[in-house]
């Protein structure tokens, strides 16, 4: 599941790149990217179990959720939305 993740590119863009707004002026590729990337951390956080999983599980799962929080941050500050602080 973590490898999904990591792994997920746009349609048009290399595994884990995010992929850029401004490219042919097309926001709604990056909302498609955020989104695909919201469902998938979903599953990855209802399947895997993070802060009980032993260490150094943990620690990496703690890293990726933390990474998907960041990068969906940016993304819809490019579209000019504001991401939650908690879920």
């Amino acid at each position: 599941m973590e490898s999904h993740i990591c792994a997920r590119g746009g349609p048009d863009s290399p595994p884990g790149r995010v992929p850029s707004r401004d490219a042919g002026l097309e926001p709604h590729r990056l909302a498609g990217y955020l989104y695909d990337l919201a469902r998938a951390y979903t599953s990855f956080y209802d399947s895997c179990p993070v802060i009980t999983a032993d260490e150094p599980i943990r620690s990496n799962r703690i890293a990726l959720c933390q990474l998907t929080a960041r990068t969906l941050e940016l993304g819809l500050g490019q579209l000019g939305m504001a991401a939650p602080q908690r879920m």
